[in-house]
């Protein structure tokens, strides 16, 4: 089990269930990642499927990221089991987005059928960061897409930190700390969506298969909603190692 010796834990470890980051637990082959150790001690790991990520020693900051899909190759991970909580959970992740918008192309997810359900009536998926409009769209541990018809900061061709809660009556997305979006009628899904049952890191599939074109520097999930104060500190705690914002 992950333990941090000698020094207090920079982040809430209560409800902690995934922790993937660039800077540990990642094995190579050449700059193939081949593994991907969850950090937080749940046995959560990541396993690479399609064609492999690529591991990039120096991307922000000096800390190194995980070269997810681009325009001509789709990369993933598979999560062994599901993180999300009974009654709520929160995400994280530092992502550097490549921009689709402009192209008139549909962006993929950060995390992938975490949650989300497919209708082929509205399509319910998740989106992160661009849908086909130039809209956030995001299905975290929904039962309803999330339309963000904002951002407070441009988020493509740029790292952002992008975090998300969602439980019964409740549902916030954040961009480097600045409130995006909120729903106070959210109705909370802990199932694995999409068609296939799989939990993705960078892969979304359901009505259509969506890949993420970007990297990810790291990605925490807790099976809970944290408090203000926990968010912030997480946050804070991402923003520290990346110089973010």
């Amino acid at each position: 089990m992950f333990r941090h010796r000698g020094t207090s834990s920079p982040i809430p470890q209560s409800g902690l269930s995934l922790w993937l980051k660039a800077d540990a637990g990642v094995t190579l082959s050449g700059s193939n990642v081949i593994a991907w150790a969850d950090q937080s001690g749940n046995g959560n790991n990541a396993q690479p499927i399609d064609d492999s990520p690529i591991f990039i020693s120096n991307a922000i900051n000096t800390k190194p990221a995980i070269q997810l899909s681009d325009f001509s190759t789709s990369r993933a991970f598979t999560i062994s089991s599901n993180p999300l909580g009974a009654s709520g959970s929160t995400a994280f992740c530092v992502v550097y987005v490549d921009d689709v918008c402009s192209e008139g192309n549909d962006n993929g997810p950060v995390f992938g059928n975490f949650g989300s359900t497919i209708d082929d009536e509205i399509e319910i998926q998740t989106h992160y960061p661009y849908g086909p409009d130039c809209t956030v769209y995001d299905a975290f541990a929904t039962t309803t897409r999330k339309n963000s018809l904002t951002t407070p900061v441009t988020i493509t061709n740029a790292w952002s930190l992008y975090s998300v809660h969602s439980t019964n009556d409740e549902w916030k997305d954040y961009v480097n700390g600045q409130l995006m979006y909120s729903d106070t009628t959210n109705v909370y899904n802990s199932s694995v969506g999409g068609d296939d049952a799989t939990l993705y890191i960078g892969k979304q599939t359901g009505t259509g298969t969506f890949y993420i074109k970007g990297k990810v520097a790291e990605a925490i999930v807790y099976s809970r909603v944290l408090t203000t104060e926990e968010r912030q500190q997480v946050e804070a705690y991402l923003n520290t190692k990346y110089a973010i914002y």
